[in-house]
């Protein structure tokens, strides 16, 4: 029998004319935006706090921008945000920030970060072409650090409210792309079959990484005969895959080596998942 992947819609929303004071997103909602800035020609999207206003949120995605004008990405100045400004044109571009202004060469890229005070960047040549392979006959010497992208997709924290607002349920549900669907799968847009895929399945008891833990594929008997604690992760497609719980829910060892049974923890839960090349 054939499995239909879940589909949902998700509102994409104006940044640009976004009324954020009234429109709080609430802890654990994920708001997609476009019309961030000149040149960001995808949508992004921000993980709620149920406090901060989305302005002030950093966007879960790598903000990647191409432009052949000098550009302002003050606007941009939010804790964790990450850039990849591509500079189109033949010449220089001015790249203002608001801590002073970064010359952009013609064909090169700026990766950058903002943590909090100011850009932490690097700047790369975009486009080295070899037709065939890169034959070095003697040792290649690098003076730097070799650097290139990694195709990767990253949830964010995600809180399981699966069983109503503020309610958690970890037993026979989908760890999916939204946290109130217990039926949804995970959309990763990434083009490759699980094969291809290093998956990391993790919880967290508050939505930060120091009170996070790994979740791998364990089941069994792990408290009495014939539970069953797990998860087992399936391919739907290439851009889709199912985190499907066990029966009982998730079980973990604590540090003392004990088994701990999850199925109704309000805790929270993230996907991450890298492509390999």
């Amino acid at each position: 029998m054939a499995v239909i992947p879940s589909r949902r819609q998700y509102t994409i929303y104006n940044y640009a004319a976004y009324n954020f004071a009234a429109n709080i997103p609430i802890e654990g909602e994920r708001r997609y935006f476009n019309n961030i800035l000149a040149g960001i020609m995808h949508p992004c999207s921000v993980l709620g706090d149920g406090a901060s206003q989305a302005d002030a949120l950093p966007f879960l995605e790598v903000l990647r921008i191409s432009t052949n004008a000098n550009i302002n990405i003050g606007i941009l100045e939010i804790t964790g945000n990450r850039v990849s400004l591509y500079n189109s044109s033949g010449g220089n571009i001015t790249v203002t920030t608001g801590g002073g202004n970064i010359i952009l060469p013609g064909g090169y890229i700026l990766n950058s970060s903002y943590n909090g005070a100011a850009w932490i960047y690097s700047l790369y040549f975009y486009n080295l072409d070899v037709d065939n392979n890169l034959d070095v006959g003697n040792n290649l010497d690098v003076g730097g650090i070799i650097t290139g992208e990694i195709l990767n997709f990253d949830s964010g924290w995600l809180l399981n409210e699966m069983a109503g607002a503020g309610v958690a349920d970890w037993v026979n549900v989908h760890l999916g792309t939204d946290p109130t669907d217990p039926t949804d799968n995970l959309t990763h847009n990434l083009n490759a079959p699980i094969s291809e895929l290093i998956i990391k399945v993790l919880i967290s008891t508050d939505g930060t990484d120091n009170n996070s833990f790994e979740i791998n594929p364990v089941s069994g008997d792990a408290f009495a005969a014939g539970s069953k604690f797990g998860i087992t992760i399936f391919q739907i497609d290439a851009d889709n895959i199912k985190i499907q719980t066990g029966a009982n829910g998730v079980v973990v060892l604590s540090d003392a080596g004990a088994f701990i049974a999850i199925d109704n923890e309000n805790w929270y839960y993230k996907i991450k998942i890298w492509k390999l090349g």
